[in-house]
């Protein structure tokens, strides 16, 4: 029965667990993870509780909010309360995670008061009840037109969806408002359904020439209204196969070494863990560092003119993988909250870090574009090196953190576990890639 008078919202109750709607969604759950649980991660649709609401009372959920509030939102508090418990249920049975579609967000909806006060907090309790039940992945889909997307910017999700179709943020704006990964890429209106192969495959080059292929799925932006035709499959996996090839490509220059480059203004101090540094030129001495264009540590090399490179042992393998292989926020240090010091360089306003075991000072000579990377080139101004390194490094006292390029390792809760050290491994929390440190000789 439909909620007919704003009044009735406060008198809703808890959908118990029992209950047949959520009954069936659990038991087509089991079936799945039973069937194909080993071989993929299964996230399980949810909607919003104020979606869910807009079905309960025949879609006058917006105007029944607005002539009694509190009523409304105690009865989006009683939803959100048995959807978080459902999501408990869907992540005990082996979903890997949620695909949580939030409605109410658009700007001519709802003024921003009314969707912070009334929406947001029902939001997430769900959103939170995942992360709780320890979700491995949960997918934010923000659904419709004109979106206030910064709304959701603290929304807790491992990746973002929105259609830019619908009057949004195109995903590279809304890649710097989430900084985490972004899903789409694919119009679910356009010629998935009503082109041809070769048009999807121009789709999917689009996305891919202005997402990268870093922290970002290819995907729909929202629902698609009709099954996808054999020809467009074909399409979106034909680019697959050849960007197979780009990531052999890609692989077969590791492992390589793993080193900090971080560099600094009046106000802030950025570092990023990378392995893409090379010796570009030793008459003049020069170094070449492959960064992504959107990277933050990019836009303070470009405004500061200098940058430093800072090799690391094993020791600090906990703060390289905070700086590279886990998002590591926004904190205006970079290199403290990784657990460091620094000092300003000798001959550059570059911080260097204290720990390093090697140091190199470099202005900035250029920046080249060049595909899914802009190429930093730095002119060598100073060399700092410790005992560990004479002419060469000297390997049985510096133990170098060693980059495998993405090769994924033994899940257990929110850590990957790795082969003992003494097999020349070590554990990461929370690293994404393996960090190796070489055994001692």
């Amino acid at each position: 029965q439909a909620l007919t008078k704003p009044s009735e919202w406060a008198k809703l109750q808890a959908a118990p667990l029992t209950s047949r709607c959520f009954q069936d969604q659990l038991t087509g759950l089991r079936e799945i993870v039973k069937a194909v649980g080993k071989e993929v991660s299964i996230i399980t649709t949810v909607f919003n509780p104020f979606e869910n609401g807009e079905g309960m009372s025949d879609w006058k959920a917006t105007e029944h909010l607005r002539l009694e509030p509190e009523k409304v939102s105690e009865g989006l508090s009683t939803v959100a309360d048995s959807l978080a418990n459902f999501v408990r249920a869907c992540i005990d049975v082996g979903a890997s995670g949620i695909f949580f579609a939030a409605h109410g967000g658009q700007a001519g909806r709802h003024t921003e008061s009314e969707f912070r006060k009334y929406i947001k907090p029902h939001d997430l309790t769900v959103l939170n009840a995942a992360e709780e039940a320890g979700a491995a992945f949960n997918l934010l889909h923000v659904c419709g037109e004109n979106l206030r997307l910064q709304e959701y910017a603290d929304y807790p999700a491992h990746a973002v969806n929105w259609s830019p179709q619908l009057g949004n943020l195109s995903l590279a704006q809304g890649r710097r408002v989430f900084n985490r990964t972004i899903t789409g890429g694919i119009d679910q209106n356009g010629a998935i359904i009503h082109g041809s192969q070769k048009d999807v495959s121009a789709e999917v080059l689009k996305a891919v020439d202005e997402m990268g292929t870093t922290g970002f799925m290819l995907g729909a932006g929202c629902a698609l209204a009709e099954p996808v035709p054999a020809p467009r499959a074909r399409g979106l996996k034909s680019y697959t196969s050849k960007k197979k090839e780009a990531v052999k490509v890609y692989r077969l220059f590791y492992p390589q070494i793993a080193v900090i480059v971080a560099s600094r203004t009046t106000h802030h101090v950025e570092a990023v863990a990378m392995n893409s540094v090379i010796s570009g030129s030793s008459d003049p001495p020069r170094v070449v560092c492959a960064l992504k264009g959107e990277a933050k540590i990019l836009a303070v090399v470009r405004d500061s003119k200098s940058f430093s490179v800072n090799w690391m042992d094993s020791r600090f393998v906990k703060s390289v993988d905070f700086l590279g292989f886990q998002r590591a926020g926004n904190p205006r240090d970079k290199i403290k909250a990784a657990g460091l010091t620094w000092v300003p360089g000798t001959k550059t306003s570059a911080p260097v870090v204290s720990e390093a075991a090697a140091v190199l000072e470099c202005t900035l000579d250029r920046v080249i574009p060049l595909g899914d990377n802009d190429l930093v080139v730095g002119n060598v101004v100073s060399v700092k090196t410790s005992r560990d390194f004479s002419e060469y490094w000297q390997f049985k006292t510096y133990k170098p953190l060693i980059y495998f390029g993405a090769v994924p390792g033994k899940k257990a809760g929110r850590y990957v576990l790795f082969l003992s050290r003494r097999r020349g491994l070590v554990a990461a929390p929370h690293a994404r890639s393996w960090l190796r440190i070489p055994p001692a000789s």
